[in-house]
């Protein structure tokens, strides 16, 4: 069993098999849809402004939108206060802080070739 602590919020193992259960950000539906989630990577350089946001519905949105002209995705910074950036690159690097990345994945479709 696992308990959480109310000072940080982190779960931890029980002493004496306590159970916690945790208010999880709920899936965002429609938002993500097209977008995927890789763990422990980031994307290089930061987008245009803005480009910090508090929650990832706002970031994704902003990034759908600029996704012609200047956003490869967005990372979460775990050492700043989990705060969700837009970012230029489009190739994930591997994160020695453990950020988590959203990229656009929906299949781009080229032009159908004549028959």
């Amino acid at each position: 069993a696992v308990v959480s602590t109310q000072s940080t919020g982190n779960l931890e193992a029980s002493p004496t098999g306590e159970t916690s259960w945790v208010n999880c950000e709920p899936m965002l539906g429609e938002i993500l849809e097209g977008w995927c989630t890789r763990v422990n990577v980031y994307l290089g350089g930061y987008s245009s402004e803005p480009k910090a946001f508090k929650t990832l519905t706002e970031a994704i949105g902003a990034c759908a939108g600029r996704i012609d002209s200047g956003c490869g995705g967005v990372t979460q910074e775990p050492y700043n206060s989990n705060r969700y950036t837009l970012r230029r690159g489009t190739d994930l690097k591997a994160s020695p802080s453990g950020e988590t990345s959203w990229v656009n994945c929906e299949p781009v479709l080229g032009e159908i070739p004549e028959e």
